[in-house]
Order: C-alpha cells, then sequence, then structure tokens
C-alpha cells in the first residue's frame, strides 16, 4: 500500500479506503489507485483483511458529542412504556454508543420547560443536535417547540411530521 500511495501522490488511509470501495473517495481516485495497485502487483492480503475489517468493527469511537433526546407523546413516560417508541430509543442509544455520541432524554410536553427556555438548556449542555422520537398530536410539533427546531439540526424518528416537515 504505500508504494501504491507514493505512485499516487495520496496517503496510505486513501490507497485502503480506495480498494474498499469507500463512498469517501471520490471515483477518479478509486479507479486510479485500482490501476496502481494493478500495475504494481498488489494483492490484498484476506487475512489481513479479514482482521482489520474486526478491528474495525469493535473500535468504539471517542466521544463526538451529546444529542437530546425528545419524547414527543403526550405521556412522559412513552421513552421506557409506549408500546413501540422504546424500541426507537433502544436503537437510537445502540447506534449513539457506537458512534461516540450520548443521549440526554427530554420530554416536549414538559410545562416547566417552554420551548426558549429548552433551547437555552440544550445550549447550556452542549447538545448538537435533536433526535424527536414518539407520536405526535396530528404529526404537528406544538408551537412552543419551534424556538428548538429553528435552533438545532432535528430527525424525527417513527412517525413524519408536517408541520414543519422534519
Amino acid at each position: 500500500m504505500a508504494d501504491i500511495a507514493r505512485a499516487e501522490k495520496v496517503s496510505k488511509n486513501t490507497v485502503s479506503l480506495a480498494l474498499r470501495n469507500d463512498p469517501r473517495i471520490s471515483e477518479g481516485t478509486r479507479r486510479r489507485v485500482e490501476k496502481a495497485a494493478e500495475r504494481l502487483g498488489y494483492r490484498r492480503n484476506a487475512v489481513i483483511g479479514e482482521l482489520m475489517a474486526h478491528v474495525r468493527k469493535i473500535r468504539t469511537s471517542g466521544f463526538q458529542a451529546t444529542l437530546a433526546l425528545v419524547n414527543a407523546n403526550q405521556d412522559r413516560n412513552a421513552l421506557t412504556r409506549h408500546p413501540t417508541v422504546p424500541s426507537y430509543v433502544e436503537g437510537a442509544r445502540r447506534r449513539a454508543d457506537e458512534l461516540g455520541y450520548s443521549l440526554d432524554p427530554f420530554w416536549m410536553h414538559d410545562p416547566e420547560v417552554p420551548g426558549k427556555s429548552l433551547v437555552r438548556i440544550l445550549r447550556a449542555r452542549g447538545i448538537r443536535g435533536v433526535l424527536i422520537v414518539g407520536l405526535m398530536n396530528q404529526n404537528r410539533l406544538p408551537e412552543h417547540f419551534l424556538p428548538v427546531v429553528n435552533a438545532f439540526p432535528c430527525v424525527v424518528a417513527g412517525v413524519r411530521t408536517r408541520d414543519p416537515a422534519l
């Protein structure tokens, strides 16, 4: 790989990614690297490839950021007691852990924390984005939550919002 990297003036990491068809590498660079590999007689070592795939799979990312996990259901306890919402939460937590994210839970309908206050709380906690789960009234976010939608990147899981569309 080092010879290919030198010949094509790219990093060994770029060579490795290109030879694995990683989408982060442009098509042109990938083709250039593949041609150089063929020209230089490179042969993939299947044992090393398998080992590295395993290492990449089990490697945990360092901490990236904290995301808000917002319960949009009218039931304050829907994250743990609803028939379907806990499965979304479990999947989100598992994937967040794999990628180095933590999830802070919030309840969208908390009467003591209107949207503007929630924006201040999320910023103070260093929240970088918002994942909204749970059933909403007619798939619409309440007016008081709109400051959060306007201040942070937001996605919704399990339902499709209409107003605003997320």
